[in-house]
């Protein structure tokens, strides 16, 4: 898996205290999430989701940058 991320050269001393212990609370999240067997899996299901709706939008997009894409007869004007 790649490392995905940002990295902000001109971020203020306050800004990098900031996002350090926002992502400080973020892994304590993440930590209780693990923790909580009902949590884990329904944010599981929820990522399923999130992943299945941008690969239909994905694919969506694939169609009309090949040009495949049509549209049912009932919504032509």
């Amino acid at each position: 898996m790649s490392k995905v991320g940002l990295t902000y050269p001109t971020m203020s001393a306050e800004e990098k205290q900031w996002r350090a212990e926002r992502d400080a609370r973020t892994m304590a999240e993440a930590i209780a999430i693990r923790g909580d067997d009902g949590r884990l899996k329904a944010a599981q299901a929820a990522a399923q989701k999130m992943v299945d709706d941008k690969m239909d939008e994905a694919l969506s997009m694939k169609a009309v940058a090949e040009g495949t894409f049509s549209i049912p007869a009932d919504k032509k004007e």
